[in-house]
């Protein structure tokens, strides 16, 4: 049985919260492997930028960082605090997600939490995703982001040297 570890990012290059989860999703893939050795099932990680509006729009993309097991989103629930690292890449305040795992609260996805993610779903188990509408509308939040990348691109192609 494949299960499909998916990660969609904002940005893994100067986002703090970006690039511990990347760390941590990495080294979470690599212990189930581990554990499930043997088992029969084949993870394969997905890492996916969500460099723009359209990409965001086709992913149904909601916060960042995001990590969706077999298609699953596996938070609880959708928590978001300012994003000090995300609002310099686009120059307006952002938020980004924050992780519920052991009665704390993370910046960075924990590991300990994917793991398990991956382990339910190797036993056919399913969160319930309170991310599942059949109707996508982009968050306000990423709305701003984007329109802000935008009018940095359009900001700088307009200029004359």
């Amino acid at each position: 049985m494949e299960i499909l570890v998916e990660y969609l990012y904002l940005d893994n290059e100067t986002c703090g919260r970006c690039m511990g989860t990347e760390t941590n999703i990495e080294a979470a893939v690599d212990e189930a492997k581990r554990i499930l050795d043997g088992s029969g099932h084949v993870i394969k990680l997905s890492k996916l930028h969500m460099s723009d509006r359209k990409t965001a729009e086709d992913y149904r993309f909601i916060s960042s960082p995001t990590i969706r097991v077999n298609g699953t989103d596996i938070a609880g629930n959708l928590e978001e605090s300012c994003c000090t690292d995300c609002g310099d890449i686009c120059g307006t305040s952002t938020d980004c997600r924050v992780w519920r795992y052991g009665g704390e609260v993370f910046t960075e996805a924990p590991k300990e939490l994917i793991v398990e993610a991956i382990l339910d779903a190797s036993k056919g188990k399913k969160k319930l995703s309170a991310f599942g509408q059949p109707k996508y509308d982009m968050p306000k939040n990423l709305v701003d982001f984007y329109d802000s990348l935008e009018m940095q691109k359009s900001n700088l192609n307009g200029k004359v040297e």
